[in-house]
């Protein structure tokens, strides 16, 4: 699971996962079989936050060898 942000890190590890928990910013350079990301923004006029920088975004959506699933308000992305 990759989030942007190291609260929510903190939150799915709060409530218990066999899963990896990272922040995107600390797992660069890495990657996994299946990826889990978190858009985690949710608002009426589209500010996407941390999915606003193109680099960052692309650090999380690249780290999947087999397979990404992102969540995440569809009208806010």
């Amino acid at each position: 699971v990759l989030t942007p942000y190291s609260s929510q890190v903190d939150l799915v590890r709060r409530e218990g996962t066999a899963c990896r928990v990272s922040t995107v910013d600390s797992f660069q350079g890495q990657e996994t079989d299946l990826v889990v990301f978190s858009a985690t923004r949710s608002n009426g006029v589209g500010d996407l936050g941390f999915c606003r920088d193109p680099r960052r975004l692309c650090v999380a959506i690249t780290r999947a060898r087999r397979g990404l699933v992102l969540i995440g308000d569809a009208r806010t992305l």
